[in-house]
C-alpha cells in the first residue's frame, strides 16, 4: 500500500507559486474510487463481508442494506459525487482567526465544512459558501437545529462508531448521504494509524479528493502564535484540545470549563493525520492556501495496513 502512495506522490511534480504556496499539478484528475466513498453506491457484498465499523456483517442482511441505500438516493436533491474543478476544505482551527481568507473560499466549485463550524459572522476570514457539511449524527443533527444545512447545503454523515447504531439504523428517518465504511479502511491505510477513527476533517480531505481535480486546505494545524484550538465559541487552549486525556479526563475539564470540550487527541490520531498533511506539502502557517493533488486511484482492492501491535498480539494468541 505504502508503496503505491510513494508511487503515485512522486508522479506529481512540485513547485511554488509567486507567494510561496506548494502546489501539486496531477498529470491524470485525482480521485477515490466512488464505491470507496459513498455509501449509497457502494457494492454490498464486500460491506456484508465486512464487520462494523467496515461493514454490516451479522448486524445487517443484504435487503435492509439496500433499502437503506434505496432511501438516501431517493432523498438526493442535488449528486454530490459529481466531480468539480475545485474543492475547498475548511478546517475548524483557530489559525483562521483573523486570516481573511473568506473571498478565496468561496470561489470554489465545492466548499466543504465539518461538523458545526459556523460561517455567520466569520464571513471574511472563513467564507460564508458551503456546499457539502460532513459531520458525526449528534454534530450533523445540531447543524440542523441551529440552521447550518441550508438549501444550498448537502449533509454528510459520517458514521463514527464501532457498531450499527442510530448513525445506519436512522437512515429510514434521517435519509442524508454517508460516507461508505469502505473509505474508513482507506483514511487508516494511508495514514498508517492504529486508531480506529481518522477525524472528520481527514475524511473530509478524502472526499474533496475524490470530487475534485484541486483541493485546497484551510485552517488545519497550528501556529506558535495560535492562542484558540478554533477560530468559534469558547477559546480552548490548542494544547488542550491536541492533549491525549481520556474520556473521563474531558468529562472532568469540560465541567471545569463549563463547556463541553471536542479534544481530538484523545480520539484520533492527529500526529498521523498531521504528518500525512505535511507529506502532501501542506505546511505552516497552516491556514495558507495549498493546493493538493490526490491519488489516482486508491483502492481497497489494495493490502490493508494491518497495525503491528495488533498482528503481534494475534501472533501470541495463536501460539
Amino acid at each position: 500500500m505504502q508503496a503505491s502512495l510513494s508511487r503515485s506522490l512522486s508522479s506529481h511534480a512540485m513547485e511554488s507559486d509567486e507567494r510561496g504556496r506548494a502546489s501539486f499539478h496531477a498529470t491524470t484528475p485525482p480521485r477515490l474510487l466512488g464505491n470507496d466513498v459513498w455509501f449509497h453506491t457502494a457494492d454490498t457484498a464486500p460491506l456484508l463481508e465486512q464487520h462494523a465499523p467496515y461493514g454490516f456483517r451479522d448486524s445487517v442482511n443484504a435487503s435492509v442494506l439496500r433499502a437503506w441505500q434505496s432511501a438516501v438516493a431517493a432523498n438526493m436533491t442535488r449528486d454530490v459525487t459529481t466531480r468539480r474543478r475545485s474543492c475547498a476544505v475548511v478546517g475548524s482551527s483557530g489559525v483562521m482567526i483573523n486570516a481573511s481568507l473568506g473571498r478565496r473560499i468561496d470561489a470554489a466549485d465545492h466548499v466543504i465544512r465539518m461538523n458545526t463550524a459556523p460561517t455567520v459572522g466569520f464571513e471574511e476570514h472563513v467564507g460564508s459558501k458551503t456546499t457539502i457539511r460532513i459531520a458525526t449524527l449528534n454534530a450533523g443533527l445540531h447543524a440542523r437545529r441551529e440552521g447550518l444545512v441550508t438549501r444550498s447545503t448537502t449533509l454528510v454523515y459520517y458514521c463514527q462508531t464501532k457498531w450499527i447504531g442510530a448513525c445506519w439504523g436512522w437512515i429510514p428517518r434521517e435519509p442524508a448521504p454517508r460516507l461508505s465504511p469502505s473509505l474508513l479502511r482507506v483514511a487508516q491505510a494511508v495514514l498508517r494509524t492504529s486508531k480506529l477513527f481518522p477525524s472528520t476533517g481527514i475524511m473530509s480531505v478524502l472526499v474533496a479528493m475524490s470530487l475534485c481535480r484541486k483541493v485546497s486546505l484551510y485552517g488545519f494545524g497550528l501556529r506558535n502564535d495560535t492562542k484558540c484550538g478554533k477560530y468559534y465559541g469558547r477559546c480552548v487552549p490548542p494544547s488542550m484540545y491536541f492533549s491525549h486525556l481520556s474520556r473521563k479526563q474531558i468529562v472532568m475539564e469540560s465541567k471545569k470549563q463549563k463547556h463541553i470540550m471536542e479534544v481530538g487527541g484523545a480520539y484520533h490520531d492527529l500526529e498521523s493525520e498531521t504528518s500525512w498533511l505535511q507529506s502532501l506539502g501542506y505546511r505552516a502557517p497552516m491556514a495558507e492556501h495549498v493546493k493538493l493533488a490526490g491519488f489516482d486511484a486508491v483502492s481497497l482492492r489494495m493490502e490493508p495496513w494491518i497495525d503491528p501491535r495488533q498482528a503481534a498480539r494475534v501472533a501470541k494468541a495463536a501460539g
